[in-house]
């Protein structure tokens, strides 16, 4: 069990990983209202916001767990300065994308006139460059943030306890990006609204890094299991599947609040919710079947 520091320590990262959550659907959402502005209302240019966001997430988390098995040496607080690191850069993607935006949007037009098959495909090859670099940073957040929970706390209970805190923050994110900052501060000012969040996250990071340079494992740490072929087959397709799911509701949904923008935020927000409960039943139920196991064998 978790002493009384440690408990703080977890409070810490749980407060970091709640303000990343916010962060990062701030960052998908306002990246869609801007990829409208930029290259139509359509569901075509949604989707591909929301592939690209979670193709990043999904590839960035993979890229940074292979870096990690690297690592055979080093303190606990290590993987906090790269977790840090990439927060950093998240945070550079707040004032890049807009940018980006312009310039391909700038491209677009200098082709001249188009067909709507060309154009959609071009929008969508500007949409991939400009968005991936800092999804894939965002996806790289996790892998890192496990690899220091496995030297200072193998725990598996820890990490959700993190997602839950993470999913939360995206909830919080979404409600209030799609309903206050956006008409509040515009998209510019809610963009650097995330940039300061990001930072305060690295500098939260680098600084607990610093004081767990010290740290070594306290258990040693198992090996992460990868999963088996026939796991990663339904976990792909769970993704899939919702994803697909949300997009075809938005469209749904759209007629009846009248913008997409909005359809989109309380569908993500009503997912989220969803997701927040599983996670927290899942921690409750793990922890009651771990207690009782421990019991059968005692």
């Amino acid at each position: 069990m978790l002493g009384r520091p440690a408990n703080k320590i977890l409070l810490f990262l749980a407060g970091l990983f709640f303000i990343s959550g916010s962060c990062g659907l701030l960052y998908q959402l306002v990246w869609i209202r801007l990829a409208f502005a930029a290259f139509g209302v359509n569901t075509s240019v949604l989707s591909v916001v929301i592939s690209v966001f979670m193709a990043g997430l999904g590839a960035g988390s993979w890229l940074g767990g292979a870096w990690t098995r690297r690592w055979k040496a080093g303190g606990a607080g290590i993987p906090l300065f790269f977790y840090g690191g990439t927060e950093a850069l998240i945070a550079a993607g707040a004032l890049a994308v807009p940018a980006l935006f312009e310039w391909g949007r700038t491209w677009l037009l200098s082709l001249g006139g188009t067909d709507s098959g060309p154009y959609l495909l071009f929008s969508a090859l500007v949409l991939f460059v400009s968005l991936l670099p800092w999804c894939l940073a965002m996806g790289a957040t996790f892998p890192f943030m496990m690899e220091f929970l496995r030297r200072w706390d193998p725990s598996p209970r820890t990490f959700s306890f993190l997602y839950t805190a993470n999913v939360m923050g995206a909830m919080v994110g979404v409600v209030v990006t799609a309903f206050v900052l956006i008409e509040l501060l515009g998209f510019r000012g809610t963009l650097g609204f995330a940039f300061f969040g990001n930072l305060s996250i690295a500098v939260g990071a680098f600084i607990l890094g610093e004081r767990s340079k010290s740290l070594s494992r306290g258990k040693k740490a198992g090996k992460a299991s990868s999963g088996g072929k026939g796991e990663l087959r339904i976990l792909f397709l769970t993704g899939f599947v919702s994803m697909a799911m949300e997009v075809v509701w938005t469209r749904d949904f759209t007629p009846v609040l009248g913008t997409m923008v909005y359809s989109y935020a309380s569908i993500l927000f009503a997912y989220l919710l969803a997701t927040a409960i599983g996670s927290g039943l899942y921690r409750r139920f793990s922890r009651a079947w771990s207690i009782g196991k421990e019991g059968l064998v005692g």
